[in-house]
C-alpha cells in the first residue's frame, strides 16, 4: 500500500522509474523496496493515473451516412397526419415544437414570443415542410 501511495506522492513515474530511484537510493528514508513496488504492481495492476496520463485515446472508426429514403407503402398508407404542437421555453428563448403520429417527424421552430402572428407563421412553417412531403395535416393537438 505504500508503495502505490508512493507512485502518487512523487507525481506518478513509471514503475521502472520508481524502482530506479529506491535502488539509486534518491528518496531520503525511504522504507519501500523494490519487492514492495513488484507486489504493488502484482495486486492493484498498473496505476490508473499513470495510464490515463500516457496512453492516448485510439482513432475512432469513420462514420458513414446511412440515410435511406422512407418506402412508398409509408406515404400511401399515411398521407394524412395528425400533428401534436406545444412551446417550450429554454432561458427565455421560446420554441414551438411540433411531432405528427404517423412518420414521428418532430421539428422545432424558434419563436419571439407566445402571441398570435409569430405561432402562425412557424405553424405555417410546419404545415409547409409537410405539404412539401406530400403530406396533408387533418388534426392537430394541442394545450
Amino acid at each position: 500500500m505504500e508503495a502505490r501511495s508512493a507512485v502518487h506522492i512523487l507525481n506518478a513515474p513509471s514503475t521502472k522509474s520508481l524502482k530506479y530511484a529506491i535502488r539509486s537510493g534518491l528518496i531520503k528514508n525511504c522504507r519501500i523496496t523494490e519487492e514492495a513496488t513488484n507486489h504493488a504492481e502484482a495486486i492493484f495492476g498498473p496505476d490508473a493515473s499513470t495510464l490515463k496520463g500516457k496512453s492516448t485515446r485510439p482513432t475512432p472508426k469513420k462514420t458513414h451516412n446511412d440515410f435511406f429514403s422512407p418506402p412508398e407503402e409509408l406515404y400511401q398508407h399515411n398521407r394524412t397526419i395528425t400533428v401534436c404542437i406545444d412551446h417550450m421555453e429554454i432561458k427565455n428563448a421560446k420554441f414551438l415544437t411540433c411531432i405528427d403520429t404517423t412518420v414521428r417527424y418532430r421539428s422545432c421552430i424558434p419563436v419571439q414570443n407566445l402571441k398570435t402572428d409569430p405561432v402562425f407563421d412557424a405553424l405555417d412553417k410546419i404545415f409547409r415542410r409537410y405539404n412539401k412531403a406530400g403530406f396533408h395535416v387533418k388534426t392537430i393537438k394541442c394545450d
